[in-house]
């Protein structure tokens, strides 16, 4: 999808800055979806899956579940099949309803026709569809990025990077929202400036501003802030 015109920009103001979301804990509680498939997934290769794993689950990638579990096994697995398993369950998770993050269907109107958005998402393109459409949430964006093809998860800066690529902002230029350790990292090891939303607290030592939810009143003030350069 093409970028919208940036209004400031006629006005001869310094454009306001583009926004990439993380989808998954940021726009949509789909947590239940992701640890649920993941871990049906392990329990199906006779895993015991104990709250350490789950917790090193948050922001991940399914890559990176099955490398664990190949690890574990310490075999080769059929990565192909089992990547399929994992996303077709979290689709039919998906399928039973999944709730808007509080704040998020009145930010995305809000930021709607302001600038471009983007989501890098470290799911499917089909995952964040089935979120997006399942929370009710506005159809919104100029560009979705999804681990398809030969980019790497976050923490690496693949998504983040694409996603301005297709943008055709600088990293520097934009602002991303991000709930996980991994994806904060991913994000600032790409160039953007970093809003951490949620209770995760090592969010602090990572992101320029940390909120408990997208209805926090500091917001505002940061994403109308103009360019550095």
């Amino acid at each position: 999808m093409e970028c919208r015109p940036d209004p400031a920009a006629c006005c001869g103001l310094k454009p306001v800055r583009p926004v990439v979301f993380d989808c998954d804990g940021v726009l949509v509680d789909s947590g239940f979806a992701w640890i649920g498939a993941l871990e049906h997934a392990l329990h199906g290769y006779g895993m015991v899956v104990d709250g350490r794993v789950t917790a090193s689950m948050i922001g991940g990638s399914v890559p990176e579940a099955i490398e664990y579990l190949s690890d574990t096994l310490d075999r080769e697995l059929d990565r192909t099949a089992i990547s399929k398993e994992i996303y077709d369950d979290v689709l039919s998770r998906l399928a039973l309803g999944v709730q808007a993050m509080d704040g998020a269907g009145e930010l995305l109107e809000r930021l709607n026709g302001t600038r471009a958005l983007a989501i890098a998402s470290n799911g499917s393109c089909e995952t964040v569809e089935a979120s997006i459409r399942s929370a009710g949430l506005p159809r919104v964006f100029d560009v979705v990025v999804a681990l398809d093809g030969t980019l790497r998860p976050k923490p690496a800066p693949d998504l983040y990077i694409e996603a301005c690529a297709q943008l055709g902002t600088p990293c520097g230029d934009a602002i991303a929202f991000e709930d996980s350790l991994r994806g904060a990292a991913s994000a600032r090891s790409a160039g953007l400036s970093v809003i951490g939303v949620g209770q995760e607290t090592r969010l602090h030592g990572v992101c320029d501003l940390v909120v408990a939810s997208l209805r926090d009143d500091r917001l505002p003030a940061f994403l109308e802030a103009p360019t550095l350069g």
